[in-house]
């Protein structure tokens, strides 16, 4: 709109610059409206992660206190142990055990001890 003389030169509607500034007006009513509707579902969604890992935190110690309490050969004791995890640590037994042969391990770094630390613990 500062230049019309240049625009009419050229044949150009004048009409669509005043709907492009109608139509921003409106594209940043709509921008807030999506912006407000998208914090809204960011705290919904912190709500379900926040109910889920205390619902989850729950139901780890009903599993502990049930291996626990069943630990003797009772029938009931299968269902507070994770088949999955037994499956995994198998296959990390299996994968370990055939990795190991009789032949000297020909890996460089074979020879390097690492002393792991606990965090906020000093060495003696």
């Amino acid at each position: 709109k500062e230049n019309p003389v240049l625009l009419q030169a050229i044949h150009f509607d004048m009409a669509l610059l005043d709907k492009a500034a109608q139509m921003s007006g409106e594209l940043t009513e709509t921008l807030a409206r999506v912006t407000t509707l998208r914090n809204g579902y960011n705290q919904a969604k912190k709500n379900r992660d926040h109910a889920y890992t205390n619902l989850k935190m729950v139901v780890d110690v009903v599993y502990a206190y049930g291996r626990f309490v069943f630990r003797r050969g009772d029938e009931r004791y299968i269902g507070y142990v994770s088949q999955h995890l037994r499956k995994k640590r198998n296959r990390i037994k299996a994968g370990k055990n055939a990795g190991k042969s009789n032949s000297p391990d020909l890996n460089v770094n074979s020879e390097k001890k690492i002393d792991p630390q606990i965090p906020g613990k000093k060495k003696e």
